[in-house]
């Protein structure tokens, strides 16, 4: 089987999501060396505080972005604007949104802070919020890259805002002894470096001629804003799903338990990297296949059968590791972050296909179906949450995310069998095309090799 048949480009889809892969693999190296670091100097607690604070501004850049980037990956991914529309037409609702968001964030810090925030003080949340510009800029220029399917720019910024937070890390934490306010500065300046190379790529690849507007073009702001609210508010539900286990626990639990179980929850989301950097180039193929649901299915059920199969081959794999990893990394003082990093594994196995599939119903326009799916599975985890932590501890708030990311997986998987009347069997088992174009990609791939080196 060639491998454009049908014109679904998978060699270069391959190639992009190598290049993802690649990134995530260096990243996942980075950020456990990171976490290695922050764990062994800051202890159960001081973990707990840190994670407590960055989510301030990650909590803000969440509901209030305004799901720019997805509509940004849609319209570019499906030709319906150019870079220049984009960046232009968009300029002054990024300059709103940091103004309205520090805002926000330094009302939460002075009076809502003992209630979302108990026990961290004010200054490394009034510090954390200079984190949410740097990230919702951050976060609209990547989106560029991602919907011109440009992925060797997409992932390079982050590489490197991921070393030098390594580099700064060690300084400030392991070797200053600034302790959380070292790691704070140290993500501050990481992403600002991150960024600085970001818009220096934009500038140099696309050459935008931008220039000042006397006013908003409301009708292009409409497109943006129609499809972007929709994949916000869908967004703004799944950061409910993913975070508010960190809310309920620190305060039935306290920071210490945080600190525990945040380990367990940053090793095994490190575990769907492979398939959120298939996602990223899914997401715009799909947008590009616009009007043939042939090979939109297609594409995304040979994905699929690659992906479910892999993640059964890691899961498998770090739950027979898992024990040795996590005394070796983090010592003793993490052993209770064992039991929760296995028990969210086998949500994670799931919810991979659920990436996989939402992105292939925001890449068709249909965002709103993604929100109703994941309101389920927050409804599910905030009630789970409620009910299992006080009970089980930690335990009950890794069990709680399980079932949530199983539920999702369940719906999505109705959804998508009803509405393309696709039986649930292509997302799982393999067919012997599969196999040969899999044998293909490989041989291609290890021939390109051989002739680099020759």
């Amino acid at each position: 089987m060639n491998l454009h048949q049908n014109g679904l480009g998978l060699s270069r889809f391959a190639s992009d999501s190598s290049f993802n892969i690649i990134r995530q693999i260096w990243m996942l190296i980075i950020n456990i060396t990171i976490s290695i670091v922050l764990v062994r100097s800051l202890g159960q607690e001081g973990r707990g505080f840190y994670i407590m604070a960055i989510l301030l501004p990650d909590m803000l850049y969440t509901f209030l972005n305004l799901g720019l980037g997805s509509a940004i990956v849609y319209f570019l991914g499906s030709q319906k604007h150019s870079v220049e529309e984009v960046i232009q037409e968009n300029m002054y609702v990024l300059s709103i949104l940091t103004f309205v968001g520090v805002g926000i964030g330094i009302g939460i810090a002075f009076w809502a802070g003992d209630l979302l925030f108990p026990d961290v003080a004010k200054e490394y949340l009034l510090l954390s919020l200079l984190i949410y510009p740097l990230q919702l800029l951050t976060a609209f220029l990547v989106a560029i890259f991602q919907g011109k399917q440009d992925f060797r720019n997409y992932n390079l910024p982050t590489m490197i805002s991921g070393l030098v937070m390594l580099l700064l890390s060690v300084i400030f934490v392991l070797v200053m002894r600034l302790g959380i306010f070292g790691a704070l500065l140290g993500n501050i300046v990481s992403k600002s470096v991150g960024l600085l190379f970001l818009i220096i790529s934009i500038l140099k690849t696309y050459k935008p001629k931008l220039k000042l507007l006397s006013k908003i073009r409301y009708e292009s702001f409409k497109q943006f804003f129609r499809y972007g609210m929709t994949a916000q508010i869908g967004n703004s539900i799944a950061y409910i799903n993913y975070r508010a286990d960190y809310f309920l626990l620190n305060s039935f639990k306290g920071a210490a338990s945080v600190g525990i179980y945040s380990v367990a929850v940053d090793l095994a989301e490190k575990l769907w990297g492979p398939t959120s950097a298939i996602t990223l180039v899914l997401l715009p193929r799909i947008a590009s296949l616009e009007n043939k649901s042939d090979q939109q299915i297609q594409l995304t059920g040979f994905v699929s059968r690659v992906v479910v199969w892999s993640s059964l081959i890691i899961t498998l794999l770090s739950l027979l590791f898992s024990e040795f990893v996590i005394n070796y990394l983090y010592t003793d003082e993490f052993n209770g972050s064992i039991m929760p990093f296995r028990i969210i594994l086998l949500g994670i196995m799931s919810l991979n296909l659920a990436k996989l599939l939402g992105s292939d119903i925001a890449g068709r326009g249909k965002p709103e179906v993604n929100l109703k799916i994941g309101l389920a599975a927050a409804i599910t985890n905030v009630l789970c949450n409620l009910i299992l932590i006080p009970i089980w501890g930690i335990a009950g708030a890794a069990t709680s995310s399980s079932i949530s990311y199983t539920v999702q997986t369940i719906i999505s998987l109705a959804w998508y069998h009803k509405t393309y009347q696709v039986p649930i069997s292509v997302f799982f088992i393999f067919t012997k095309a599969d196999l040969n174009m899999i044998i293909a990609f490989s041989k291609k791939y290890l021939d390109k090799i051989h002739s680099k080196r020759i």
